[in-house]
């Protein structure tokens, strides 16, 4: 099975160029969870992606962490004309942190700072408990890594999605829209986590065999 998956941008200060860059840990997380799932980096230039998609035909999407929304527009604009494909192709998508925030913008909903004025704690490096509902899994209850700078309030998230993760019973961290085949957690699945259970659970139900 071939899966997309969109990288971050860097800057090599030695350089002085930038760079699309993903981590190696996504790499070695399917080899030992879906080794049948071979994963393909998308460039960011949104002008190569519809070519991209009907010469080597993935089965589904990766929406992956990195960078804030509109640090790069380059980056925005080839994640965008991604997701804009792959619902048109009714082909599954997988939003990881950042990914989360940008469908839940390009659906219509919104993202703030993450910050203890407003969340009511730093979720920033650090694990912490989610709630689970509206998911078939055994646990009610699971520990997660947490590593963004922004987050969704429950009263700013789009209307299509279902929430299936929370936190404080205010903090969306995971929804999906069945219909449409999208599905987003805010943690890290590829990175070191409690929560690798549900997670390889998750990415079953995302991208079924």
């Amino acid at each position: 099975m071939k899966i997309f998956i969109s990288q971050s941008i860097n800057i090599v200060k030695s350089y002085k160029e930038k760079a699309d860059t993903l981590s190696a840990e996504w790499v070695n997380y399917f080899f030992k969870i879906r080794p049948d799932i071979l994963l393909i980096p998308v460039p960011n230039n949104p002008d190569k992606v519809e070519e991209m998609f009907y010469f080597l035909k993935p089965q589904g999407l990766i929406l992956s962490s990195g960078n804030d929304i509109k640090e790069f527009k380059e980056r925005d604009h080839t994640e965008k004309k991604l997701i804009d494909i792959f619902l048109n192709k009714k082909k599954p998508i997988l939003g990881i942190c950042r990914g989360m925030q940008l469908l839940n913008i390009y659906f219509g909903g919104k993202i703030k700072k993450n910050n203890k004025n407003f969340f009511g704690r730093n979720h920033s490096n650090s694990n912490h408990h989610v709630d689970i509902r509206n998911f078939d899994y055994k646990k009610k209850k699971i520990t997660v890594n947490s590593f963004h700078d922004y987050g969704i309030h429950i009263n700013d998230i789009a209307e299509n999605f279902k929430i299936f993760a929370s936190c404080d019973e205010k903090i969306v961290e995971g929804f999906y829209d069945f219909k449409k085949k999208v599905y987003a957690v805010q943690w890290h699945p590829e990175r070191k986590t409690d929560s690798v259970d549900f997670d390889k659970s998750l990415i079953n139900k995302v991208f079924k065999k």
